[in-house]
């Protein structure tokens, strides 16, 4: 005589039931895991906030101060010094705009206004206006002042002059230069900085791969009550 199987007990089927729920939504299909965001990002992050801190630079460093008193408190948003990938991307190419243009002595505030203006990362903007300082500029703004002049069809003055003005840091010689090779010089760093500045947009966002998409809210049989 074949003798019966026993009857599962009500606690066994109860466990059963919690670990298989009726309604569990089904796991998401990827066939590829999602990218990741780099992983140096938490050391750059900190490495470059304590660079901007020792310079002035930080948010705590700023309060009461000049850019303060301009921008007011909305140079202190959260979104603004974040590490984000469309924010970082678009610091790129808005400082280089800015630290490469002709008006030195003026590239943190017109970073810091475009930054704030299109929602770009302060932090990286800011330190990308140490590009230009008095040693590049000897070599820079001849170099953008020759592409300029060569661009619109006007005969360049003596590069060597051009160094030995800058050189001196004589202002009312400099001024009374700068008449004669301002738009070539706008004009040169001006391509210089969206060719810079695009680049490097460009390679942030080839090299950081983009947020996932968020997964859409789907409904599963059972899960609504049907109306009659």
């Amino acid at each position: 005589m074949a003798m019966r199987a026993p009857k599962p007990s009500v606690r066994a089927w109860k466990t059963s039931c919690r670990a298989r729920p009726v309604n569990a939504p089904k796991a998401w299909p990827t066939p590829f895991p999602p990218p990741a965001a780099p992983d140096f990002l938490p050391a750059m992050s900190l490495k470059l906030m304590r660079w901007l801190h020792q310079r002035g630079l930080s948010r705590k460093r700023l309060k009461g101060g000049m850019l303060h008193g301009w921008f007011g408190d909305h140079l202190f948003n959260s979104h603004l010094w974040r590490l984000e990938r469309e924010g970082v991307a678009l610091a790129m190419l808005l400082g280089s705009l800015s630290a490469l243009s002709p008006f030195f002595g003026f590239h943190l505030l017109i970073g810091c206004s475009l930054a704030m203006i299109f929602r770009a990362n302060i932090p990286v903007t800011a330190a990308l206006q140490f590009i230009t300082n008095p040693a590049t500029v000897i070599f820079y703004y001849p170099s953008a002042y020759l592409l300029g002049a060569r661009i619109l069809g006007e005969p360049a003055m003596r590069v060597d002059r051009f160094r030995e003005t800058l050189r001196s840091q004589d202002l009312g010689a400099i001024w009374n230069m700068a008449g004669d090779v301002f738009w070539p010089l706008f004009l040169g760093c001006t391509v210089c900085g969206v060719a810079f500045g695009a680049c490097c947009w460009a390679l942030v966002l080839l090299l950081w791969p983009a947020r996932p998409p968020s997964r859409p809210d789907r409904k599963f049989a059972g899960s609504e009550t049907q109306q009659p």
